[in-house]
């Protein structure tokens, strides 16, 4: 069933008549292709918008309101021992919860997590912002799971996995929000770290650090950290140039800060990335470049 029907359908059980949500659908309709709207996505973002507006009408619908938005940061769904620590920053989450099941605006997935359809997700990202004091708990939840992953290929490393493999994805998406929205510092830069660190042993990804990198100029140390771990996982991906250009990079950083050991760990790698590249030839028993090869 077309998910702007089930969520009309939805509204009718909140004691709204067919003729109140028909009234309702053509002037938000009106509104909203007014505004520049895609009559292909109208209906379900207007089914979505007067399902939200109803919701905060209701006893407990701001509350509803603000879990709603935090379920949409997280893509893989709000799992419990999540939604347990969030108990204590809502009246009652519980209320808050069975509103947005009444409102079908959200579902259980097959783990018991609180999950939502993609429509209402983005639609929810871009119209419904997280408070300040639930961004907050909610970084607080996921620095502590990020802390408590792996960060080396040792015999913990299956043990500590188990603890950011099932909220990896939420863990990027939240990441990547706070990249983009908050001033980089130590707790967020450990965070993308620990995670980027998990995905490099599992299902090497740049997306952390990439985003990242963009926001460090101002940290030259932090910078040239990123530069190094982001060319790590190019070279494991088989990204040569783009790992060169990242380790060339990080080792003039870390030549102005005076870091020698990791300056040099950036010369021993743009020597691996060159020779596969067939760029140089190093001696025999050596993994050093030949002098003709520049890795200034």
């Amino acid at each position: 069933m077309p998910l702007a029907v089930t969520l009309l359908a939805q509204l009718t059980h909140q004691k709204n008549s067919p003729s109140q949500l028909l009234q309702r659908w053509h002037h938000s309709k009106t509104a909203f292709i007014r505004t520049g709207g895609d009559h292909r996505e109208s209906s379900v973002n207007v089914s979505i918008q007067i399902s939200l507006d109803l919701l905060s009408a209701m006893t407990g619908g701001t509350e509803g309101g603000q879990l709603l938005s935090i379920c949409a940061h997280l893509p893989d769904g709000l799992r419990l021992p999540v939604f347990a620590q969030l108990v204590s920053h809502f009246s009652d989450i519980h209320a808050a919860r069975d509103l947005l099941f009444a409102f079908a605006l959200v579902s259980v997935g097959s783990n018991d997590e609180l999950r939502m359809l993609s429509p209402v997700r983005h639609f929810v990202l871009k119209h419904l912002p997280m408070t300040a004091s639930h961004l907050a708990a909610l970084r607080d939840i996921y620095f502590a799971v990020a802390a408590s992953g792996p960060i080396t290929m040792d015999e913990d490393f299956s043990q500590l996995a188990k603890n950011v493999a099932p909220e990896y994805g939420n863990l990027t998406s939240l990441l990547l929000h706070l990249i983009e929205t908050e001033e980089s510092s130590q707790e967020l830069v450990d965070a993308v770290y620990a995670v980027s660190e998990y995905s490099y042993y599992t299902a090497p990804s740049p997306t952390l650090r990439e985003a990242f990198r963009l926001r460090l100029t101002t940290h030259p140390a932090w910078l040239a950290n990123c530069l190094l771990n982001l060319g790590r996982t190019r070279l494991i991906r088989d990204e040569y140039a783009l790992a060169t250009d990242n380790f060339q990079a990080a080792r003039k950083l870390y030549a102005t800060l005076d870091d020698k050991i990791p300056e040099a760990q950036c010369r021993q790698l743009l020597g691996q990335c060159l020779q596969v590249q067939g760029s140089m030839k190093p001696p025999s028993g050596s993994c050093m470049p030949r002098e003709t090869v520049s890795l200034s």
